[in-house]
């Protein structure tokens, strides 16, 4: 019956498309997440771009150092440089937000709480960033509440081109990558290798008499190949591997738990990523996509002599997407997916065994999306998907987008609603249980959410832009470990928040931005505020280019938070500056320098966890 919804929508929204078909005049932009380019300037769905050739410009090659740069997002790192890494954008939970790389989940389902850390993802082989804010589950499922976060592999153009870096820099630090990339005839390739090696800092704190510091090793490598086999068909490949080593710090045995020195423990990370791509062009109006992929992460670590561990999980991914364009004005997207999660792990603790039964779940989602551009200036999207999960019923969820333009005064206005899930993880629904009580839940519910944002874009000048937006979102069935009982579904929360741009060309050479994000969270339980959330956040930006040099200097603000849940340990605000220099040799050869934290702020993400003070790097980069 409910996928029978999907067919009488797609009949309805087709006879709608005839009746409008007259009053049609079109440009053609690229604007997502619409699971496809849409035809209009208008889009709905407030889209955040980060630019990684820029970030290239200023030394930075960490996924988490560019997000960073965006007002919208908070990121929190637990413990040193391989420090587990949380994001929260628009203040929702880290597994609330799904990463992909290109059409490939990525996530680790052997985490609590099936999410991705980004720690050690290098921007190598990465052309550009898109973070979708607000809920995308109609699309892509499970994890979507808050947000997509979307990694676009870099394509090989023109002659083969060689790219040598190198950086140093406090703590240690020494950088290292090659790329190698290119196009032949119908054959496009980009490979490359990075590689970290630090002595890292300790996040156990120096004045507590905490003096060890906990080294980092990073290695990240890709491949991308396309094949045009002719006009209408292609071929791609994508891969990519990430390994990283480093130390971590223990925490003390009494309250307040604060990390402690322990030079004893180590962690191994291994990242596998894997993609077939197919695309065909049918006809002239109807497209097929064809992804198959598969990702695997194995952690492991050692405490000491009786203490050690490790974590795998699998997933094996389907699917398939249909863009049907029966006119210029009118885009069906349609398909199915299929995901497939393979879970287990081993755990001895000083003669304690953990031993996690080997564990597989799956999901199969249908989805429908319509996009109307029946005039120039008004855009409206409407999407629906069934998933059906081996855990629990099926669950549907949809989303509501509209905009309009009005040219004369280059004034914007957009809105959304839509709903949201996220399916129980492996480790809750199946983790086995101990002399303490129970863990695992196999009665779990999916958490649920309904978000809705309004908004506007305004061209003040042909170089100064602003957009302003509000959110809104009540989450329900949060899952939460309680003792004796195990995980149960028994949270809510409630979200909302205004954030905001400036864009401003003040010349032709210097651009200045300004973000801002006011966030009110409350977790309906105990009426506290939800941990790490910053009531303010405000980003100052600026980029002047002069002659062969370009300069970036940026300054944060990140207002008050609680570090913990209950809403008692409240962590300061601090003020975060950044500077960074590129300087042009020649054409092929630039040098660079970064300066972190310049003010020497004295913050924490987490309390009692000291992070980086003032630190410098320098590079330089060939091309031949």
């Amino acid at each position: 019956m409910k996928k029978g919804i999907l067919i009488v929508l797609g009949i309805f929204l087709n006879c709608l498309s005839f009746a409008l078909a007259k009053e049609i005049e079109l440009e053609k932009i690229v604007v997502t997440p619409y699971r496809t380019e849409i035809l209009s300037e208008t889009g709905s769905t407030s889209v955040e771009k980060i630019d990684i050739s820029e970030m290239e410009v200023k030394g930075k090659t960490l996924l988490k150092e560019a997000i960073s740069e965006s007002s919208a997002v908070i990121f929190v790192s637990n413990g040193g440089l391989g420090g587990d890494t949380s994001i929260f954008l628009r203040g929702h939970n880290s597994y609330h937000t799904r990463f992909m790389l290109d059409s490939i989940k990525i996530y680790d389902p052997m985490l609590t709480s099936a999410y991705y850390n980004f720690a050690h993802f290098k921007l190598a082989g990465i052309e550009n960033i898109e973070i979708s804010k607000g809920p995308q589950s109609s699309l892509y499922g499970s994890d979507a509440i808050g947000g997509v976060i979307n990694l676009i592999s870099k394509r090989g153009e023109g002659k083969p081109k060689f790219i040598f870096q190198q950086k140093m820099g406090s703590f240690n630090t020494y950088e290292e990558s090659l790329e190698f990339s290119g196009s032949k005839d119908n054959f496009d390739y980009a490979i490359g290798i990075i590689r970290e090696d630090s002595g890292g800092f300790s996040c156990a704190k120096e004045k507590n008499n905490n003096h060890e510091r906990d080294p980092y090793h990073n290695l990240n490598a890709y491949l991308n190949l396309n094949y045009k086999l002719s006009d209408k068909t292609e071929l791609e490949l994508l891969s990519r591997y990430i390994y990283a080593k480093y130390e971590y710090d223990g925490s003390s045995w009494i309250p307040p738990y604060l990390p402690v020195d322990d030079d004893d423990n180590y962690a191994y990370d291994y990242e596998g990523i894997l993609g077939f791509i197919l695309k065909q062009s049918i006809t002239d109006s109807l497209d097929y996509k064809f992804t198959l992929s598969s990702t695997n992460i194995y952690r492991k670590g050692w405490e000491d002599s009786s203490t050690d561990y490790w974590y795998l999980g699998k997933t094996y991914q389907v699917d398939n997407q249909f863009t049907f364009i029966p006119f210029n004005f009118y885009k069906i997207i349609f398909g199915f997916d299929y995901l497939r999660e393979i879970g287990d792990s081993f755990r001895v603790d000083s003669g304690w065994i953990s031993d996690f039964p080997k564990e597989t779940t799956y999901n199969k989602g249908y989805f429908l999306e319509n996009i109307f551009n029946p005039y120039k200036n008004f855009l409206v999207s409407f999407s629906y998907r069934i998933d059906e999960h081996s855990s629990f019923k099926d669950k549907d969820t949809y989303r509501l987008s509209s905009s309009y333009l009005f040219e004369k005064t280059k004034t914007k206005l957009k809105a959304s609603y839509g709903i949201g899930f996220k399916a129980p993880s492996l480790y809750q629904l199946y983790a086995p249980a101990t002399a303490w009580g129970p863990i695992g839940n196999t009665n779990l519910k999916s958490e649920e959410s309904k978000s809705y944002e309004a908004g506007f874009e305004q061209g003040i000048t042909d170089n100064l832009k602003m957009e302003i937006t509000y959110f809104h979102s009540q989450l329900k069935n949060l899952i939460d470990f309680i003792s004796g009982q195990g995980y149960v579904n028994i949270g809510k929360a409630r979200i909302k928040g205004i954030e905001g741009n400036i864009n401003y060309k003040l010349i032709k050479n210097l651009t200045l931005s300004l973000g801002y994000a006011w966030m009110d969270t409350e977790n309906k339980e105990n009426h506290a505020e939800l941990a790490r959330r910053p009531l303010n956040k405000i980003v100052f930006k600026l980029k002047n280019e002069i002659n062969r040099l370009t300069i970036f200097f940026d300054i944060s603000y990140i207002g008050h938070r609680y570090s913990d849940t209950s809403g008692t340990q409240l962590l300061k605000p601090y003020i975060l500056s950044n500077l960074a220099l590129n300087y042009k040799l020649r054409d092929n050869l630039e040098i660079f320098s970064r300066f972190e934290n310049i003010l020497d702020e004295k913050y924490e993400e987490i309390q009692g966890c000291q992070t980086p003070e003032f630190s410098a790097y320098a590079g330089l980069k060939v091309s031949f």
